[in-house]
């Protein structure tokens, strides 16, 4: 199991986290989004709010028209966005 946290652009490991701090954990199978992690033995649960299902859903992708490279100056996601 690793603990990690983001710091700057990276990620830095840590050997624990306390209460309060945003960490990433791998190794857990069985553990999703609003999960109470305890220590060994500890049965205490933080009740979890729900999480609202996605508004909206967006592809980007090529364009692959007939029409492509016709018109307009921008020609990639990245100039797009």
């Amino acid at each position: 199991m690793k603990i990690l946290k983001k710091q700057g652009m990276g990620e830095v490991e840590l050997e624990c986290a306390y209460a309060g701090d945003i960490v990433s954990i791998s190794g857990l199978p069985k553990a999703t989004v609003s999960h109470t992690v305890n220590s060994l033995g500890e049965f205490s649960v933080i009740k979890s709010i729900p999480i609202n299902p996605p508004m909206f859903q967006m592809t980007l992708t090529y364009n692959d028209s007939p029409f492509q490279g016709k018109e307009g100056t921008k020609s990639t996601i990245n100039e797009i966005l």
